[in-house]
């Protein structure tokens, strides 16, 4: 966003095929256009949530994670419309959920409100986010993969890095579906807050 603030979305999109990308493509267009006017971001979720209840007759909703971390600092604001809550990896293995802060999926109700969280990343943190296709992954047998099970893997990671993080994850879920099928995508963003002197 400037020099010293990356801003960071994920979000999932109810339904499939052409009707579900396009509310997704208009979902995404609003969220960077408000994002990027500097508004807080329980104030962009608001704002891009009161014009997807416009006209929205199919009753589509996204749900999403919008954040900002101060690439100095390591404060991190965040706000989530009804979304998989962010994860929190320490460099000592420490693996803990953000603090819930309220809101709904965007595009349900107009004039709801969000609420901001705020923590503060130590160097080698990782912030690790995904979307429900992750722990809503079920094998031959119906058994969900699960978000506790996510947790559990997660804690036993050696390697706290983006890429391994992320790759290692994928292959713990897709080793549990086996010959499952994939029913929803799997998606995942991994951060890791590595200041600068």
């Amino acid at each position: 966003m400037d020099e010293d603030r990356l801003g960071f979305i994920i979000a999932d999109v109810s339904g499939k095929g052409v009707t579900a990308a396009m509310f997704m493509g208009v979902s995404r267009t609003l969220l960077r256009f408000t994002a990027l006017q500097g508004t807080c971001v329980d104030r962009v979720l608001t704002y891009v949530n009161n014009l997807l209840c416009v006209d929205n007759e199919l009753c589509m909703f996204v749900t999403a994670i919008y954040g900002v971390l101060n690439i100095k600092t390591g404060e991190l604001k965040y706000a989530n419309g009804g979304h998989n809550p962010p994860v929190k990896i320490g460099l000592d293995g420490c693996v803990v959920t953000l603090p819930r802060t309220e809101g709904i999926a965007l595009g349900i109700m107009e004039g709801v409100e969000f609420e901001e969280g705020k923590v503060t990343l130590c160097p080698g943190d990782l912030l690790y986010l995904f979307t429900d296709g992750m722990s809503d992954a079920q094998n031959q047998d119906q058994a969900f993969y699960t978000e506790d099970t996510l947790m559990a893997f997660l804690g036993t990671l050696t390697q706290v890095a983006p890429a391994s993080v992320v790759n290692s994850v994928y292959k713990a879920v897709t080793d549990f579906v086996g010959t499952g099928a994939q029913f929803d995508d799997m998606t995942q963003l991994a951060i890791q807050y590595q200041p600068s002197e």
